[in-house]
């Protein structure tokens, strides 16, 4: 016999005859959801002392590499890959492993989230596919620090859950750092302009880091001094 789980394969440790069927033991479990196949082939062309036959001894057709239908059932609860809001802010997205059960979500209380140290309420909760998406009472804001926490009604599988099509629940999740990819949108505003102590250079402040690969030319400056205009001769964002 030659046994494959999911293309590799597996040593057959063992094999009893049960009336009509053939059962094989393998040196290791076969996990839901993997592809089997198994193949046989007979001995000889002829009929073997050793083969699979009827109590006539005629001998069994070789079977080519066979498919076979995989009953070993799901007991493996969803695992968090990512968690990440939309680009608009308006939503948490956590991505699991597998399809969680659309049917039968879990309720919005069942989930914390907190924006820069602060609670936002979860109003909504939707499954889609591998993905919970969580809508949120207020916008995440670019650069805020987001956080995401689930709790799992109780211990065992609930009705509603955090869960995979089998009902296995996925665990209590402890404060998680969120990926925050709202795009920045809003423009650097000046907050404050000096000159050096010598008098050679002004200094614009502004709210934010400047593109200091991307400076703007000298001419997109107008600088007067006792009403007459002095030329700018460089740019530099530091």
């Amino acid at each position: 016999f030659t046994v494959r789980v999911d293309g590799a394969q597996v040593p057959v440790t063992n094999v009893a005859i049960v009336g009509s069927s053939v059962l094989l033991t393998l040196a290791s479990n076969v996990p839901h959801g993997a592809a089997v196949s198994v193949a046989y082939a007979d001995a000889t062309t002829g009929n073997d002392d050793s083969a699979i036959q009827d109590m006539a001894g005629n001998d069994a057709a070789s079977l080519a590499d066979t498919s076979v239908a995989n009953l070993v059932a799901d007991t493996a609860p969803p695992l968090l890959l990512s968690a990440a809001t939309s680009s608009d802010g308006a939503t948490l997205v956590l991505d699991y492993n597998e399809a969680l059960d659309a049917a039968h979500p879990p309720p919005v209380t069942a989930f914390q989230v907190t924006v820069n140290g602060t609670v936002v309420q979860v109003s909504g909760v939707a499954i889609d596919g591998s993905r919970a998406v969580l809508t949120l009472d207020a916008p995440v804001a670019h650069g805020a620090a987001v956080t995401i926490a689930y709790f799992d009604p109780s211990a065992a599988n609930d009705a509603n859950a955090l869960q995979d099509a089998a009902g296995n629940d996925a665990a209590d999740l402890a404060a998680t750092a969120v990926s925050n990819l709202v795009a920045d949108s809003t423009p650097p505003a000046l907050v404050s302009a000096v000159t050096s102590a010598d008098g050679l250079t002004l200094v614009l402040g502004y709210s934010e880091a400047l593109d200091a690969a991307n400076p703007p030319a000298a001419t997109s400056f107008v600088v007067t001094v006792n009403g007459i205009a002095v030329q700018v001769t460089g740019v530099a964002l530091a």
